[in-house]
């Protein structure tokens, strides 16, 4: 599935404050996201890396250019169609996932699959499968107080897998874990890439995760200044 672009972003600007407080943090970047292929966004702090990925998920409007899911243009949706994509077309893997605190983790996955509309018993069975598959099965009943962080990284992303999104968008996942855990957390995305044709799309500092990326995107103030092909190649969009 790696030759079908699921998202595209063109000549993307954004800039924060105004007058001479403004300070430019994309100037005209292009990207693009394959399906089956997991990209990794890499560069040092402030250079723009957290800012492009929340234009691309239409969480932050960009001050010029456009963001293509397929051949929907994001940001020329309202806000509620916006939120609706986001909800049913992505998934959200962040640094310290927010769960609740009184669900045990079967309800929280379960609680994400009933906002979408998914009836009460396809909705748990999802959530089973997606804890199977992150390895937290016997841990479903427990709720996140007894979780360690690697355990609460795996249920988020077990709540990304349950709502087979198109897009998944990871930052910073790994960076509060140790080896084994950010090895884990680095095959899953992997596997929901490559077994699900997902387009997975990971800003990162971390190295530990090179192993397991198709393609990595470097970033410097502001613009991508190089691409790596790691896994195979992927098609450059005309």
């Amino acid at each position: 599935m790696a030759d079908q672009i699921v998202l595209a972003g063109r000549s993307l600007a954004k800039g924060f404050g105004t007058g001479a407080r403004r300070t430019e943090v994309l100037g005209g970047l292009d990207v693009w996201v394959a399906a089956g292929s997991l990209t990794l966004i890499k560069g040092p702090s402030g250079c723009g890396k957290s800012t492009l990925l929340a234009m691309l998920a239409g969480l932050t409007r960009p001050d010029g250019g456009r963001v293509l899911l397929g051949d929907i243009d994001l940001w020329a949706l309202p806000q509620r169609q916006r939120d609706h994509l986001r909800l049913h077309q992505m998934g959200f893997i962040f640094q310290g996932s927010v769960l609740f605190p009184a669900l045990p983790v079967r309800e929280q996955v379960a609680f994400l699959l009933a906002e979408m509309g998914i009836a009460r018993a396809e909705g748990l069975a999802r959530a089973d499968d997606a804890l199977a598959a992150v390895g937290l099965t016997n841990r479903a009943h427990l709720r996140p107080a007894s979780l360690s962080g690697g355990e609460k990284q795996r249920v988020a992303i077990a709540i990304a897998l349950a709502k087979a999104p198109k897009l998944v968008f990871a930052d910073e996942p790994t960076s509060a874990l140790d080896s084994e855990n950010a090895a884990t957390v680095g095959q899953l995305l992997r596997d929901q890439a490559v077994q699900r044709g997902t387009a997975v799309l990971c800003v990162t500092h971390d190295d530990r995760l090179l192993r397991h990326a198709d393609r990595v995107l470097s970033m410097r103030a502001g613009l991508i200044e190089d691409e790596r092909i790691i896994k195979e190649v992927l098609p450059c969009p005309s």
